[in-house]
């Protein structure tokens, strides 16, 4: 497997290449202990043990092993039909053969605010929200957004990822989380089982979807990863 790693069509290969081209817009987040730096410290320094990572996830989804160009800070926009609000920011979006992997990394962050605090939030300034728009389309609107504890991320990054699927003329996709460290995993856990349970995932916690009359597969995934300075 070859992976590269681009960012508006300049090669990235070193840490400072990555902040340069691909890092946070918010220089305080580029250093040790925040998700941007750590996702780079493991693509860049770690890169053998990442390839493995995703090869293994890559079987454990049934999908075929390939190569990957890969843009960090990658935006997408949510489609039609999302109401207001802005694009999603993957950490890292790998585009392959026949999949796209958007990659939300976790250090100690939780996944966001509840969707329901969310909901509430944006009820302030409209009465049809995108909270509500992503509500329904991961869960169905036959049960209620209002008491849900359930991470707003999880719902941004599945949806964002599949439309980065679409974008790159993929039908396959997977939603990965990496969490660089245990405790910020175990924390994560019961969010991450709550919104596959929530989302009905199927065997294998594969989900279909279809966005703008186009079929989408999303697996999704949460992988702990334990690297060494």
């Amino acid at each position: 497997m070859k992976i590269t790693f681009k960012k508006d069509n300049e090669t990235i290969n070193s840490l400072e290449s990555w902040r340069k081209n691909g890092g946070p817009k918010l220089n305080k987040q580029w250093k040790e202990g925040h998700s941007a730096y750590e996702m780079a410290y493991y693509a860049i320094k770690h890169t053998d043990e990442f390839i493995r990572t995703i090869q293994l996830v890559l079987k454990s989804c049934g999908l075929q092993q390939q190569d990957f160009v890969c843009e960090p800070e990658a935006t997408i926009g949510l489609g039609k039909g999302m109401k207001t609000g802005g694009p999603r920011v993957h950490d890292l979006l790998m585009v392959g053969k026949d999949c796209v992997i958007g990659i939300e990394a976790k250090v100690s962050e939780p996944f966001g605010k509840n969707i329901s605090s969310v909901n509430k939030k944006q009820k302030e300034k409209s009465t049809a929200t995108r909270a509500e728009a992503l509500w329904d389309f991961c869960i169905g609107n036959n049960t209620s957004i209002d008491e849900s504890p359930i991470g707003y991320q999880l719902f941004t990054a599945t949806r964002g990822t599949m439309c980065s699927a679409i974008k790159a003329k993929k039908v396959n996709c997977i939603m990965l989380v990496l969490s660089f460290i245990a405790e910020a995993k175990d924390k994560n856990e019961d969010d991450y089982k709550s919104f596959l349970c929530a989302i009905n995932a199927g065997p294998n916690d594969m989900v279909i979807r279809t966005i703008e009359n186009k079929e989408i597969k999303s697996w999704l995934r949460m992988e702990h990863v334990n690297i060494s300075k």
